[in-house]
């Protein structure tokens, strides 16, 4: 893993929680599809840090993260998922070698 370059000017946020309550019901994983269809990955402005690179860049086991430059889609993913959204200094740079894959698919939902 690579160390994550600070950049103090970055402009983006970060909104980090509980591995599963950004990704478990695949609405975050359906928003970044959408955003990538629509423009290059590393243009998207939107990236997904599972546990592992999460860890890393937080300092904190067990976490996920989506790091993003506009803050109306910060404000919109706090208002969905419940999770303060907080400066980040890193450059997309790194986030676009490091942190431009999709979350994991929702588990199917159980059928009674």
């Amino acid at each position: 893993m690579t160390r994550a370059p600070q950049n103090s000017s970055s402009g983006l946020q970060a909104l980090v929680a509980p591995v599963g309550r950004l990704s478990g019901d695949g609405q975050l994983r359906e928003l970044i599809k959408e955003r990538h269809a629509h423009s290059s990955p590393s243009d998207a402005g939107i990236w997904y840090l599972p546990e592992a690179w999460s860890e890393g860049v937080f300092g904190v086991a067990g976490r996920e993260a989506v790091v993003v430059q506009d803050p109306s889609v910060a404000s919109w993913l706090q208002l969905r998922f419940g999770v303060a959204p907080q400066p980040l200094s890193l450059e997309p740079e790194w986030l676009n070698r490091n942190a431009s894959g999709l979350p994991p698919a929702a588990a199917p939902a159980a059928l009674d």
